[in-house]
């Protein structure tokens, strides 16, 4: 039981860990966001792929808020 308990353990600590580089990495990406909105030559589709990569991050984010919840 200890064992299990520990395994339990560590694949919420793994979960926690790359929530927290998710939500890094979307913070970083928001910075870059604003940037280019305040930039008079913004480039559209610069702006789109942005958005994009930011959508990916959290729909994985949210798979790993369903997985955490059926820990």
């Amino acid at each position: 039981m200890h064992t299990a308990n520990n395994s339990y353990i560590e694949i919420l600590k793994q979960s926690l860990t790359k929530k927290i580089e998710l939500l890094d990495t979307i913070m970083a990406l928001n910075v870059l966001q604003k940037d280019m909105l305040e930039n008079l030559d913004l480039d559209p589709d610069e702006l789109e792929e942005n958005l994009n990569r930011k959508a990916d991050l959290v729909e994985q984010l949210s798979k790993l808020d369903d997985g955490f919840s059926q820990i």
